[in-house]
């Protein structure tokens, strides 16, 4: 347990999280930033079905990261024969197993945890009274909640946080690059989908801590395992 709380890719993302989820729910910032793009949009969620947010990064990047993933899977197969791609076999792997098990973690808990979005509160044109999420994962007077949270959209992009697991490993210097990519994308997508009402910020950013951890887990799991075989 204390070599864990010693890993700085452990618990600096969870001090920052911690300290962002007091921000933005503990003083009530999720609301505030919600609000502001729905007065911004003309008092509705004028974007929602917009072809930029809606078509071209939700729809179509949610396809991109089903694509690339799918190179991914196509390289690994490859990679069995090829003497070029051999040396990769290792983290072709980890990524064929890491990506899919971090947005599908996401998918699971958005099916089981009931968390309205904001389009779907009473303060921006919806039906039920705003709460905070982390009261209404354990209890809601209200129902027929929804299942917003976390974000599954961003999570598309932040599950390659495993992509810069895997530059660290064999391509060092593209290894940071990588991982402010991934960053900027996630909150691409985030951000398009405040812009939709479909999420408010906290929910994004629990996405992301959910995939960074996973993805890093997933790393050291199979990082031992293979330095064991090859033992």
């Amino acid at each position: 347990m204390l070599k864990l709380m010693r890993n700085k890719e452990i618990i600096y993302p969870i001090i920052a999280y911690i300290f962002a989820i007091y921000l933005f729910q503990g003083l009530n910032w999720d609301h505030s930033i919600a609000n502001f793009w729905f007065e911004l949009e003309g008092n509705a969620w004028t974007l929602k079905e917009h072809w930029l947010t809606q078509t071209l990064i939700h729809k179509w990047g949610h396809h991109v990261s089903i694509f690339i993933y799918l190179v991914v899977i196509v390289l690994y197969l490859v990679s069995m024969k090829s003497p070029k791609l051999k040396p990769y076999n290792f983290g072709l792997k980890y990524l064929v197993i890491s990506l899919p098990v971090a947005t599908l973690s996401i998918s699971a808990l958005k099916l089981v945890i009931s968390v309205d979005c904001p389009w779907h509160i009473v303060d921006f044109g919806g039906v039920r009274n705003y709460e905070f999420w982390y009261k209404s994962l354990f209890y809601s007077t209200q129902e027929n909640i929804s299942h917003c949270f976390p974000s599954g959209h961003a999570s598309s992009a932040y599950t390659y946080f495993a992509l810069y697991f895997f530059c660290k490993y064999y391509f060092k210097n593209y290894a940071k690059l990588t991982l402010i990519t991934v960053i900027l994308v996630g909150l691409v997508f985030g951000f398009a989908q405040q812009l939709r009402g479909a999420h408010y910020v906290s929910h994004d950013l629990t996405a992301a801590l959910l995939c960074w951890l996973i993805s890093l887990a997933i790393w050291k799991f199979m990082s031992r395992k293979n330095r064991t075989e090859q033992a």
